[in-house]
């Protein structure tokens, strides 16, 4: 089952998203000197790049500062703009330190249906508990550097499976 899992989130991309009220990147990796690690930028130019194409009208950046790093949503708000998307189109949510955190803190900023953002292998789970926070939720996967891609996959197994196990009884909060 375990390598079932791996496979199915190997190859997990959604189709070119349908207009949503506003696109969710998900926080990752800030460099100590406050630049997007590889990662982030990865999913900070998809964003862009979905805002540009019209399939949403603001930005919502969520993630906190992770073990004493600068904080990551500053960061990709910073990113953001130096590609192109006007401050007043770019929302923050600046606690989020996990995935969980992300929905839940995102919840209250989110009205209508949202289009998130990240890696390929981390939607399934990030889908999961945007959808479990009560907000309406598609996902726009980035893939990553072959070198890191199945060291990821692997540890987004077990953090797949334990995160439905933590949900499966749990009522939505939204």
């Amino acid at each position: 089952m375990l390598l079932l899992t791996a496979l199915w989130l190997a190859r997990a991309r959604d189709a070119y998203p349908i207009p949503a009220s506003v696109i969710v990147i998900l926080g990752c990796k800030v460099r100590p000197d406050g630049s997007p690690s590889i990662a982030l930028r990865r999913r900070i130019e998809a964003g862009a790049a979905l805002f540009h194409a019209g399939v949403g009208p603001e930005i919502l950046v969520s993630g906190g500062s992770v073990k004493g790093s600068p904080n990551e949503a500053s960061s990709m708000a910073d990113a953001l703009q130096t590609l192109g998307v006007p401050a007043q189109m770019i929302r923050l949510e600046m606690q989020a330190k996990n995935t969980w955190d992300n929905a839940r803190f995102s919840a209250p900023l989110i009205h209508g249906p949202a289009i998130v953002v990240s890696d390929d292998w981390h939607l399934p789970r990030a889908l999961h508990l945007f959808r479990r926070a009560g907000i309406k939720a598609q996902g726009f996967g980035v893939r990553g550097e072959r070198t890191w891609r199945w060291k990821c996959i692997w540890k987004e197994v077990f953090g797949y499976w334990l995160t439905r196990l933590r949900t499966w009884r749990s009522a939505k909060i939204g």
